[in-house]
């Protein structure tokens, strides 16, 4: 193989030139025709300019032909001590191995990384780890991100390049990575972005500040954990936040750490500013638990699965919507929205001596009142009698289904200004205390 090291007391500028299949320049290229490709190091003490993309994994950059890509492709590092680095991209994908990329400096200007391809399967797909570190500065990334898996320490900020290079990778910023993605300081997104980790965790460790009006999508097998000394806000109300597994099964925790197999969703009260939380894919796809902790919601939240769990008490200062398929949303905990909203999309089951309360108290007075709409039939769990409570003082509750008619609740109580029920029965084996005004709107 070809190797290239180059260690400067001083600057490092390399300029790159274009062939018949790039549309960039290509700076440096030690990849081999199906054969291993060498290690390409750069060190200087003061700023790295390539102009052009670093290279140890196809011949002619010519991704058409697989014939073409290394066989296992060398390692690429590029660090300064005092100095900045800016390199267009780096391509370290391979037939067998891709290699890894370290790159590190104050701060850092970098287009894409790839370490694997998603997009043609003859190649590797497990990739290699990539390290961009900026030491006491900012870390920019204007391409896609492709890697075994990715460390981000420092200040970083995520921006689509405004150069239109008509290439797929350096005309996004999506992230994604077989394995862990740890964004260890400060993180902002300026355009479209979805991250996504196939087999491990993404996770924040201090503020993100989204920056794009449009969707940003979370995807990972094991954990999404936003900041616990942070936020993780959107200062666009108009972005639509999606977390979600990608885990066959679309099982999911929202919650401290739960049952392998499962994806986590962490610290979800550190999420601010969005228009609106989804999580889950559909209403026909997974479980999905509330467990383990409180949970606290800051932002309008919308859940939604084959079946829900709320085994914790839900606290929100914001609107929140489950969505089921009818299969039944379990109800094993309070809920309080504090003046919003509160809505069910599903049949429900009463596990436990449960309050729905969508009231804002100030000083011991009521201020505000979300409206609580559930909309499907409420029964108690099989072989016990439970208590339901809703509280919706100064709005209305409307709830579309029977309640108790194939296992009664035992005391029922709803307080409301308007008390709306589109079912025909209602069964308890203890008291009914419907405060109100109370429409039957189909008696049976």
């Amino acid at each position: 193989p070809i190797f290239l090291s180059i260690d400067a007391n001083d600057t490092i500028t390399i300029l790159g030139r274009r062939n018949a299949n790039s549309r960039l320049p290509i700076a440096v290229s030690t990849a081999r025709s199906g054969e291993n490709s060498g290690n390409v190091t750069l060190r200087a003490d003061n700023n790295i300019n390539v102009d052009g993309i670093i290279n140890t994994a196809v011949v002619d950059f010519d991704f058409s032909d697989v014939s073409k890509v290394s066989l296992n492709s060398g390692d690429v590092s590029i660090t300064s001590t005092n100095g900045d680095v800016s390199v267009t991209g780096v391509t370290t994908f391979g037939s067998q191995t891709g290699g890894g990329v370290n790159i590190g400096a104050p701060n850092i200007d970098v287009g894409a990384v790839l370490t694997f391809l998603p997009s043609i399967p003859q190649l590797d797909q497990n990739g290699n780890a990539i390290t961009i570190q900026s030491n006491g500065g900012t870390s920019e990334i204007t391409g896609e991100i492709i890697g075994q898996s990715l460390t981000a320490s420092g200040n970083t900020i995520i921006r689509r390049n405004p150069v239109n290079n008509g290439i797929e990778f350096f005309d996004n910023t999506n992230v994604t990575t077989n394995n862990d993605q740890n964004y260890i300081g400060n993180l902002t997104i300026q355009t479209q972005t979805s991250f996504t980790s196939n087999q491990g965790s993404i996770i924040f460790g201090n503020n993100v500040v989204n920056n794009s009006a449009t969707n940003l999508d979370l995807n990972a097998a094991t954990t999404i954990a936003f900041p616990t000394n942070g936020t993780f806000s959107s200062s666009n109300g108009g972005a639509q936040l999606n977390l979600n597994t990608v885990n066959a099964d679309g099982n999911i925790l929202i919650g401290t750490v739960g049952t392998t197999g499962q994806t986590n969703i962490e610290n979800l009260d550190a999420v601010i500013g969005f228009r609106n939380v989804t999580i889950g894919q559909n209403i026909t796809l997974g479980t999905i638990f509330v467990d383990n902790e409180t949970v606290t919601i800051n932002n309008p939240l919308t859940i939604q699965a084959d079946t829900i769990f709320v085994n914790e008490n839900i606290t929100a200062t914001a609107p929140v919507t489950i969505n089921g398929s009818g299969n039944t949303t379990n109800i094993n905990a309070d809920i309080s929205t504090g003046g919003n909203d509160f809505t069910i999309n599903d049949n429900i089951v009463i596990g436990d001596n449960v309050t729905i309360d969508s009231d804002l108290n100030s000083a011991g007075t009521i201020v505000s009142s979300g409206t609580i709409n559930l909309n499907g039939k409420i029964d108690s769990i099989t072989g016990v009698n439970n208590d339901l409570t809703i509280i919706s003082t100064l709005d209305d509750t409307n709830i579309t289904g029977n309640i108790g008619v194939t296992q009664p609740l035992n005391n029922l109580s709803i307080t409301a200004t308007n008390i709306n029920l589109s079912g025909n029965q209602i069964t308890t084996t203890g008291n009914q205390n419907l405060t109100g005004n109370t429409n039957f709107i189909n008696p049976g």
